[in-house]
């Protein structure tokens, strides 16, 4: 099964040089580093802890990843997870990450047990996603993710904010 990846570019590179737009594999993570790669992101491609293919990349001085999900033998994953931490010295509450899910379609929110929060974006891997659609779903990520930054105020100094406890009923911010 190893042949997919080259039987689709096979495929689409005779129509990518006609009228067809070129493609992006997104099911195959090799290819989506490399699409990243092509338009200056840097793109490491890993494993995770759970043995996931993962591609560790950033924008705007901000660290995300791409974790690969149900992926087969061959290496074709049927969905893909950008996602991003941001370590608080005091945290984060439940308030207000509910919301920023209550006002945003890209990037669900949520913190982790040292209430850090978490933005992510789940996508179902598209065989045959044109560089047009891969562009609009960078460009969409970016803007969350920039968005995301400056409503939990990531970079910020924020003196005297001590989040004890993110549980229901208290906000650091």
């Amino acid at each position: 099964m190893r042949l997919l990846p080259a039987l689709v570019l096979a495929l689409a590179g005779p129509a990518a040089a006609g009228t067809a737009e070129p493609i992006v594999v997104m099911t195959h993570p090799g290819a989506v580093a490399l699409a990243l790669r092509d338009r200056g992101y840097r793109a490491g491609l890993s494993r995770d802890e759970s043995d996931r293919p993962l591609i560790t990349s950033g924008s705007g001085g901000v660290r995300f990843d791409l974790v690969f999900f149900g992926c087969t033998g061959d290496g074709g994953c049927a969905g893909v997870l950008f996602t991003a931490g941001f370590d608080l010295a005091a945290g984060i509450g439940l308030a207000a990450m509910n919301d920023w899910n209550a006002d945003s379609l890209v990037g669900r929110a949520y913190v982790d047990e040292e209430c850090d929060p978490f933005v992510d974006h789940y996508v179902t891997a598209d065989p045959l996603m044109s560089a047009t659609g891969f562009d609009a779903l960078l460009g969409e990520w970016e803007r969350a993710l920039g968005d995301f930054a400056g409503f939990i105020g990531f970079g910020e100094e924020r003196p005297g904010v001590v989040a004890v406890s993110c549980g229901p009923g208290t906000d650091a911010i």
